[in-house]
């Protein structure tokens, strides 16, 4: 899949056409090593009862609903746990 003027994109076999050469160089050099999800999704730096409740979040703002008082519980849980955190 070719796009253009897109973010770099996270998955390989996604590539972009880009105006700015320095901007395909470093597409290309992304595409070429290994990459892996940020450490905010495996929960090294952010409680994972707390991005759960992000996530379901995310879910109903995407799906078209409220996430009333969704941030607040994140909050609680961010708070409830950030001790369980062992920082690198």
């Amino acid at each position: 899949m070719n796009l253009k003027d897109i973010a770099f994109a996270g998955i390989k076999g996604i590539n972009a056409t880009y105006a700015q050469p320095a901007m395909t160089d470093i597409s290309n050099a992304l595409q070429k090593q290994p990459s892996a999800l940020h450490e905010l999704v495996y929960g090294t730096t952010f409680p994972k009862s707390s991005l759960d409740t992000l996530v379901r979040a995310a879910q109903k703002v995407i799906s078209g609903s409220k996430a009333d008082g969704d941030l607040d519980e994140a909050q609680k849980n961010y708070d409830k746990d950030k001790s369980t955190l062992i920082m690198p």
